[in-house]
């Protein structure tokens, strides 16, 4: 059951993230809006150092979101590149273009 609440957390956070128009966003990264595999302390953490209003957002989370230490976009951001919010069958399977 945690789990299944911890997905769907997960999900809510990754579309609300979508809907986020960013000018940083697309200054940097050409699109604008919000990619519908990251969640917004991930992109916060991308984004701290382009954007005052993504740095809030960051310190924000990394406070509210007390159980990591101060460090929970940034755990967000690393954890995109490792891939942990993929279940364990996209990780574990080789793709031949």
């Amino acid at each position: 059951m945690l789990k299944m609440v911890h997905q769907f957390g997960l999900a809510i956070d990754q579309m609300l993230n979508v809907f986020f128009y960013s000018s940083h966003d697309k200054k940097h990264h050409g699109y604008g809006f919000g990619y519908a595999d990251e969640t917004i302390s991930a992109r916060s953490w991308r984004l701290r150092e382009k954007s005052k209003f993504w740095n809030v957002m960051c310190v924000s989370l990394d406070f509210i979101l007390f159980y990591d230490n101060g460090e929970h976009c940034y755990r967000s951001y690393m954890n995109e590149f490792k891939k942990h919010q993929l279940p364990p069958h996209y990780k574990s399977v080789e793709y031949d273009n």
